[in-house]
């Protein structure tokens, strides 16, 4: 989804591939966690979306069907992470965003590219209290949801909004 190429160059193929069923196997998780897992991509919708915070290295993480996801805690210690792309989730805010940026030391930035497609998210005031910086930020929101003014608030070198129709 990133409209800087550069961004999209980390992206992987994915070498692994499990099914929703294999995340609750936690023989499955253990034998990956001796892995450097660097992408994650799912697709299916999933109900507990916190075995991520067990792969530090995450790089790469891309979240279709997410209508289960209410908080961002999977992401808390996932200061390497660079690219997040979530769709369908609804959030209270996107604080654990600002707090990883803020304490991550990793070389190219943490978190510095954010899709979010039809993903509803009440309040947006950390971005006017913290000062963090976000090199692409894409917003994707159904037709008509008058919202973009909302997202204006959020400090991006490429800041995008679209509407799509539903």
């Amino acid at each position: 989804p990133w409209e800087a190429t550069a961004n999209a160059f980390n992206m992987r193929i994915p070498k692994v591939y499990l099914a929703p069923e294999d995340i609750q196997d936690e023989e499955i998780i253990r034998r990956l966690e001796n892995y450097k897992v660097i992408g994650c991509y799912i697709w299916a919708p999933l109900t507990d979306y916190s075995f991520l915070a067990r792969f530090k290295d995450l790089q790469d993480i891309n979240i279709k069907n997410g209508d289960a996801i209410t908080d961002l805690d999977f992401l808390s210690e996932l200061c390497e992470c660079r690219m997040l792309f979530l769709q369908n989730a609804t959030l209270e805010n996107l604080d654990v965003i600002v707090d990883v940026k803020k304490k991550s030391t990793a070389m190219f930035g943490c978190l510095r590219c954010i899709g979010l497609d039809n993903c509803a998210v009440k309040d947006l005031s950390v971005f006017e209290r913290e000062k963090v910086q976000f090199s692409e930020f894409l917003v994707w929101m159904p037709e008509g949801s008058n919202e973009r003014s909302k997202w204006s608030v959020v400090p991006a070198r490429t800041r995008r909004y679209f509407e799509f129709k539903e």
